[in-house]
């Protein structure tokens, strides 16, 4: 009663080829070699978030040290926004830094898939910061400040209809 049907059995076979050892080292490497490119990804949005964070839109006050638009909205959604980049970048760095020194199929994949969410994140974070950033220091009427807003939400409009396509195309 309790024999496999044929669907059950080539299952099991390909289940067997896929854990093979030559696979698993093969599978490894390979997440080693995205993640080396991933971190340099991630590196440069740390990086980048990094200055950003010391040579602020607008520039400092010369009495205090303060910076000159500390009391804008925008400013001030610079600073948060550019904080978060650089938190989920550095995150991203240190977990691709970490899957250097593992071989356990199970956790590479895991650091691998958080760390690459980390940095799309930094990178919407980052391109919001670099928008508000140019939306403090541009007048608020003029048509770049309009036109730069617009162009924005039309990218991340566009990446989310790519990601949502991905989606559809892995489910098939």
């Amino acid at each position: 009663m309790n024999d496999p049907s044929p669907a059950e059995g080539l299952y099991k076979q390909i289940n067997k080829v896929t854990q093979s050892k030559a696979f698993k080292e093969k599978y490894i490497s390979e997440l080693k070699r995205r993640g080396e490119a991933h971190l340099i990804v991630s590196a440069l949005i740390t990086t980048v978030t990094f200055a950003a964070g010391f040579t602020l839109p607008g520039g400092y006050n010369g009495d205090d040290g303060m910076a000159i638009l500390t009391r804008k909205t925008a400013f001030r959604a610079f600073v948060v926004t550019d904080t978060i980049a650089l938190v989920l970048s550095v995150s991203a760095v240190f977990l691709h830094f970490f899957m250097t020194v593992h071989d356990d199929e199970t956790v590479l994949r895991k650091h691998f898939l958080w760390a690459v969410s980390f940095t799309m994140l930094g990178m919407g974070a980052m391109v919001i910061a670099f928008t508000t950033g140019l939306y403090v220091v541009l007048p608020h009427s003029s048509g770049p400040a309009i036109f730069i807003c617009i162009l924005w939400a039309c990218f991340f409009l566009a990446c989310f209809l790519e990601f949502k396509l991905l989606g559809k195309k892995k489910n098939q």
